[in-house]
């Protein structure tokens, strides 16, 4: 249910770094061809703000002095430092770049691009033996002794879908500062995933075990998509439907 209050306007920006993902669009050119971002041998270098006059020309001479090709590069001005994409050849020592790269006064950081690839234990298995987070965290070991019940998470983000079969029972409230649209608010994606990490109802046979799977979770829509198509019901990483 949408309440009547009054409109806030928040920014929230979230930033997700498992090898500094959201690369530009043009990344993406050729439909036909490997994105840029998934080729092998690639490394992620960062550069602080403080030397932006200088961010072109360092991007050069890094790749010259190492012996490495640029391949892209984004700035990402909420965290102050620009990131520049290369891929060492293959007659590079990798870990040998990266340790120059890292003893460079100038680089913030240096790392290998990771490539991750999903598995699924099938259509109407549950997804949460094959969730490594929880168990990373030793949440799965926690859920003996505490799931959240009685604790109360708001989610201050975009909307969430608030009938998903692993949400639906897990909500205290929701409520929209952005639109004021139920349509809007119950198909973005990204809310629908946060939320389910955090509060996904566990052994439910479908979807994935939050971390919290008891807790009561407010959802309130501050953030938005620049394009509605970036809003799609049910693409939520980690959460399915079960068919």
């Amino acid at each position: 249910m949408m309440s009547s209050k009054p409109r806030l306007f928040l920014c929230l920006i979230s930033l997700c770094l498992p090898g500094c993902t959201g690369l530009p669009a043009h990344f993406f050119e050729g439909i036909n061809d490997l994105p840029k971002q998934m080729l092998s041998r690639q490394i992620l270098v960062t550069l602080p703000e403080s030397l932006k006059s200088e961010w072109g020309t360092i991007r050069e001479e890094l790749a010259r002095q190492n012996d490495i090709l640029t391949s892209g590069e984004f700035p990402l001005p909420s965290i102050g430092v620009d990131c520049l994409v290369y891929v060492v050849p293959e007659q590079e020592n990798l870990g040998k770049v990266i340790q120059q790269l890292r003893a460079d006064s100038r680089v913030v950081l240096a790392q290998e691009n990771q490539v991750f690839e999903g598995v699924q234990s099938g259509e109407n298995d549950t997804f949460a033996d094959i969730s490594y987070a929880p168990k990373l965290i030793h949440a799965d070991t926690a859920h003996r002794i505490a799931t959240g019940k009685g604790v109360h998470v708001a989610v201050v983000d975009t909307g969430a879908e608030s009938d998903h079969p692993d949400l639906r029972d897990q909500l205290l409230e929701t409520d929209n500062f952005v639109d004021g649209s139920n349509y809007s608010f119950t198909h973005d994606r990204h809310g629908t995933a946060v939320t389910g990490v955090i509060a996904a109802k566990a052994n439910d046979g479908i979807g994935i075990d939050g971390i919290a799977p008891n807790a009561e979770v407010s959802i309130l829509k501050a953030c938005w998509y620049p394009e509605s198509a970036n809003a799609k019901p049910n693409a939520a990483v980690g959460l399915w439907r079960r068919r």
